[in-house]
């Protein structure tokens, strides 16, 4: 099965990705929603179609007090 990988566009890398390149498919990050936070990121997948999506948290809405 396919893996996405996110790896850094620097020299050190690029250079590795001259040998495998045959082997690997290397495609943009794709972040529909924007760049997530800081606090955001351990709420991060990245999907099929190389996008990065941002899996917010919901949190309970605490109940009010019905006055009558």
């Amino acid at each position: 099965a396919h893996t996405p990988v996110i790896h850094k566009n620097t020299p050190a890398v690029n250079s590795q990705l001259k040998f495998v390149k045959h082997l690997v498919r290397i495609e943009p990050l794709k972040t529909p929603s924007g760049f997530p936070a800081e606090q955001d990121m351990g709420d991060t997948y990245i999907n099929s179609k190389g996008e990065l999506i941002v899996r917010r948290l919901l949190h309970p809405v605490e109940p009010k007090a019905i006055e009558s």
